[in-house]
């Protein structure tokens, strides 16, 4: 297959129908995702066993699986949802039966795969405590936290293994391997951190950081702000890719928060990759209301905290939209076009918005555009 790798910083779902489609037509895709999430039953798991969140990489995974290896049963399974009421020894008992081998939950799926998740998931049970929270637990993040367990806290051993298992088409790796959680600093002078109150800001963030706290509730001073490492392995794909994306998404939590670990802006100065900006279209809570050319600088401004003397063009070249059927605050004005030429972004105008639903992304059309970027800088 022509061209060279696509590098997508991202997490969430906001991704799952474009990273179909690259498994599908174009699987040498790169994905770096937060490890950040602290809400739900990611939030249960980080606290019992002071983990990173696993969530957004279960989910990438499966999005890049091969279906037709993994079968819909494998993937029902990996995305089984325990009930989030109830009363919880009763739940935690419903978990505790895939234990076992001949459990009515594990048909369906093929000898080798279950006997591999249940040995995640056995190893798993050993540690957990005995009032475990299981209410609203999903069993994909019990399977890749057994594994990461087992291998002795490395994501690298467990993320291999999933990916061999499920057949990815792809590689997805976690942006740092720090144990940490996304905070921000409010314009109104207020401290947030947890990357679930980013669903719901009551002002516009002024600078983002991450923190070893869980809660700024019980913070009499300013939160630590830690400064992890990108993980190796992340900065070599971004030094090696030949399109790096910052694609649509929750802005600050899902695709900002991957360029803050200490060495990103550097890896990313260093490459002559094409770098690509793929903005929101519809309403995204975490802009509040950023227009593009504010959305551009503010990635530019995290990178460069990294990379201080590296000029707009290492850090960011194009911004992709669509004029026609995008919905993006602000439009695009005159005064907005004039603001993308003064930082050097250059606007890639291409229909890729769904006509019948301006919030939602045409996959095919996106890729189309970035395998002619990745088959001309291969």
């Amino acid at each position: 297959m022509r061209g060279g790798k696509i590098v997508f910083f991202s997490g969430g779902t906001a991704l799952r129908r474009l990273a179909r489609a690259l498994a599908t037509k174009y699987p040498r895709t790169v994905h770096l995702v937060t490890t950040f999430d602290s809400g739900g039953s990611s939030a249960i798991l980080r606290k019992t066993f002071a983990i990173p969140a696993v969530g957004d990489l279960r989910n990438r995974m499966l999005s890049l699986a091969d279906p037709a290896f993994t079968g819909p049963e494998v993937i029902n399974l990996w995305n089984t949802r325990f009930p989030t009421e109830g009363d919880p020894g009763v739940v935690r008992a419903e978990l505790l039966k895939y234990a076992k081998t001949l459990f009515s939950g594990w048909n369906g799926i093929p000898e080798k795969t279950r006997d591999s998740l249940l040995r995640c998931l056995r190893f798993f049970f050993q540690r957990m405590p005995d009032d475990f929270e299981a209410r609203g637990a999903s069993l994909g993040n019990l399977f890749v936290t057994g594994a990461f367990l087992e291998f002795n806290r490395e994501f690298i051993p467990a993320v291999n293994f999933f990916s061999q298992l499920l057949r990815v088409r792809g590689v997805v790796l976690p942006i740092t391997n720090a144990n940490l959680h996304l905070g921000a600093r409010l314009k109104d002078g207020a401290t947030i951190i947890g990357q679930h109150l980013f669903k719901s800001l009551p002002s516009p963030v002024d600078s983002l950081f991450l923190t070893v706290h869980e809660s700024a509730a019980a913070l009499e001073n300013e939160p630590v702000r830690c400064f992890p490492d990108v993980f190796p392995e992340a900065a070599d794909q971004i030094r090696a890719g030949k399109v790096i994306v910052y694609p649509m998404g929750s802005f600050y939590s899902s695709i900002v928060a991957n360029l803050v670990p200490r060495g990103v802006g550097a890896a990313v100065a260093a490459t002559d990759a094409v770098k690509i900006f793929i903005p929101n279209t519809g309403k995204d809570p975490e802009s509040l209301g950023l227009t593009i050319p504010e959305q551009a600088r503010t990635i530019i401004n995290v990178l460069r905290k990294d990379a201080p003397d590296a000029l707009n063009g290492r850090l960011l070249q194009y911004a992709l939209i669509d004029r026609k059927r995008g919905v993006y605050p602000g439009s695009f004005t005159p005064a907005m076009e004039k603001a993308m030429r003064e930082l050097g972004v250059r606007i890639i105008d291409r229909d890729m918005i769904y006509e019948n639903d301006p919030r939602a992304h045409d996959p095919e059309a996106i890729l189309k555009t970035l395998r002619e970027f990745a088959e001309k800088n291969a």
